[in-house]
């Protein structure tokens, strides 16, 4: 990613913890829905050079996302 872009992690909101995001290159921010999807999304927007790490947690899995953030 180049600093200004954004990304997407969309979820279920079941069974799912928000994601966490370990270093300073993103930011995730919440999206608020008015539709009733049965799932969350997050932008993740890339802010400094650098990387970050993004890691959701389930009831029954994981997910990470690592992020290389560019000029």
């Amino acid at each position: 990613m180049q600093v200004g872009q954004t990304a997407a992690i969309i979820l279920p909101i079941y069974d799912w913890q928000p994601p966490e995001v370990e270093g300073d290159a993103v930011l995730l921010i919440e999206v608020d829905s008015l539709a009733d999807s049965g799932q969350r999304e997050w932008e993740v927007r890339a802010v400094r050079v650098g990387t970050a790490t993004v890691t959701a947690r389930g009831d029954f899995s994981s997910a990470t996302w690592r992020f290389i953030v560019s000029n």
